[in-house]
């Protein structure tokens, strides 16, 4: 309303589709498909139909209001308010009868409780019966989706994540908005429902019901953070039911899709709800196309006070006085260096790895240790059946294929996938379980997979280490390598991603046992190079980022490994005139 205020309405004398439609077949047993009801938009003729005609028509638009009649509440029904709604000269009432998307309820002929315009709506109908349309047609009129959302369905949702992200843009409509950064959309074109959680920003949660003890039967309410309920009520006001764009990037643990959402006129999510002061930048965006800008109305709310950043301070120069005098008590000349802010570990970004393969670039492939078990269980299940069943050998293999190849170094059978084939019989495969490639010549070192073992997506995912790149001489981009194999050892690991860029994940690497950050440990011996190249210098400092420049500073100032005669390596001094380090 003009006033800010949210009344709901009825159209008048206008009946919905329903659950009786789907029963007019089966009289017999009216009850039959009642109970099984549990999405009615999709599953009652023509609700759909009809729901989508009113929001494309609705939505975002200024409409004429004529309240006709007020339906008194009684018993458990609440008091209703009924009334004719214009969208310029069209009755939508009126409009959806005529479609065959809803029907005309029949008032006793002593009620005045009617639309003011009753006479129109039952010619509206007999029209449309006539026409056999909707609700009169012979169809069933439901819309036929496939749901991706909630525990039962994240495995399959895990399977459509590739699919997905090689679709880029594609065109959805917001159902359902359950706090400010997470949606449920509906993607049109495949008439897929899936979760959605918005990339690069870090919104405050809305109130929410959670099992206690694991019992779904028994629940309490968690109440929201600060401003949560004001970004939830924003995401709804701007996005509920609106047409929308959305590009997948990644998907969580639990099943939701993660990526960019943008409405029909090109205004990105994220940067509203941060313009908005109802949500932060977070460090995953990082390389995005839209992080300046991010970072800018970040920046503005922060200074205005807006939104979470009401009660934010600045830190003051007396601050900053009294840290030092903390890290020098003595009042020496000494400068005082801040140790970075502790990192929690029980964040829900921080995966455990086994770390299955390092290249010489520092790409690293893991498997994730929650999927360890079934990796295992393949295994022991390949090794069986060709112990059993000798291989045939002579397979002739394609590019792009999925089949069984006998790794040189243990002799043992693992799922590859074909990436080039060579005129001298020279195989590259990639063993897409483990991450590491070789080139096979030997044809008997091939066979078909069995059947069954081609359903489990490959478990080996490939990372780039943040903020840092391999040297440019290849001696030292092999030490690198088995210097980091060696910290890593056969130890399980934690890992965060911390932006994406160029469709990579750019990650921190920390041991399980201990928290000890094992880039770091790199930088400070002096085996990588930070800030520069692939994965470079942050458009602001990170905790990370700063932390392992300390580390490098160290690894120079003590002319250790990279910096042992120089504090540029070939790369950096180039355009100086300098070709090397020695």
């Amino acid at each position: 309303l003009r006033d800010n205020k949210v009344r709901k309405i009825y159209l008048s004398s206008v009946r919905a589709p329903r659950a009786a439609d789907l029963q007019k077949n089966d009289e017999n047993n009216p009850n039959a498909n009642r109970q099984q009801i549990k999405r009615p938009l999709y599953e009652i003729p023509y609700l759909f139909e009809a729901r989508e005609l009113l929001r494309k028509r609705l939505i975002g638009k200024t409409v004429r209001v004529v309240t006709d009649y007020v339906q008194a509440a009684s018993n458990d029904f609440p008091e209703k308010i009924c009334c004719t709604v214009y969208a310029g000269n069209v009755n939508l009432g009126e409009a959806l009868i005529s479609k065959g998307l809803a029907k005309t309820v029949r008032h006793r002929q002593d009620d005045e409780q009617r639309s003011s315009h009753y006479d129109d709506l039952l010619t509206a109908e007999q029209q449309a019966e006539k026409r056999a349309v909707g609700l009169f047609s012979n169809g069933n009129g439901l819309q036929r989706i496939v749901d991706m959302t909630g525990d039962s369905n994240k495995e399959r949702a895990k399977g459509l994540l590739n699919v997905l992200q090689q679709k880029g843009r594609m065109e959805g409509v917001v159902e359902f908005v359950a706090s400010g950064s997470r949606f449920r959309v509906h993607l049109l074109k495949d008439n897929w429902i899936i979760s959605f959680i918005l990339s690069s920003i870090s919104c405050p949660r809305g109130e929410r019901r959670v099992p206690v003890g694991g019992n779904s039967q028994q629940q309490k309410v968690e109440p929201a953070e600060p401003f949560g309920a004001e970004a939830l009520t924003f995401s709804k006001e701007h996005f509920l039911q609106r047409d929308v764009f959305v590009e997948i990037e990644s998907m969580d643990r639990g099943g939701s899709f993660i990526g960019r959402l943008s409405t029909a006129d090109g205004h990105s999510a994220a940067l509203m709800l941060v313009q908005a002061g109802l949500a932060k930048v977070h460090d995953s965006a990082y390389g995005t196309p839209l992080y300046k800008q991010l970072l800018e109305a970040e920046d503005k709310c922060r200074k205005e006070r807006v939104g979470v950043w009401t009660n934010y301070e600045e830190p003051t120069p007396k601050d900053d006085e009294d840290n030092e005098g903390e890290n020098n008590p003595e009042g020496g000349q000494e400068e005082a260096v801040l140790g970075p802010a502790p990192i929690n570990f029980n964040d829900s970004r921080f995966r455990r790895v086994v770390v299955t393969h390092v290249t010489s670039d520092l790409k690293l492939y893991v498997q994730y240790s929650e999927q360890g078990p079934k990796v295992e269980q393949l295994q022991s299940e390949l090794r069986d059946i060709f112990s059993q069943t000798k291989p045939v050998g002579g397979h002739v293999v394609k590019k792009g294929e999925l089949l069984a190849a006998r790794y040189t170094a243990d002799n043992e059978w693992y799922r590859a996938r074909v990436e080039k084939i060579e005129n001298n019989n020279r195989v590259s495969v990639y063993f897409i379980d483990y991450g590491n490639r070789e080139v096979i010549s030997d044809s008997s070192r091939f066979t078909t997979l069995p059947p069954g073992f081609s359903q489990l997506p490959a478990q080996a995912h490939e990372c780039d280490i943040a903020y840092v790149r391999p040297p440019p001489d290849e001696d030292d981009r092999e030490e690198a390598k088995n210097a980091l194999l060696g910290e890593i050892g056969n130890d399980e690991c934690l890992m965060r991603v911390e932006y994406r860029q160029n469709n990579s994940e750019h990650v921190s690497l920390y041991r399980a046992s201990n928290k000890e950050n094992i880039i770091k440990t790199l930088a400070e011996q002096g085996l990588i190079v930070v800030g520069q190249g692939r994965g470079g210098r942050p458009a602001r400092p990170t905790p990370l980022y700063d932390e392992l420049q300390q580390a490098q500073a160290k690894a120079k100032s003590s002319r250790v490994g990279l910096w042992q005669y120089s504090d540029q390596i070939e790369d950096d001094a180039t355009e100086f005139g300098f070709n090397g380090r020695k």
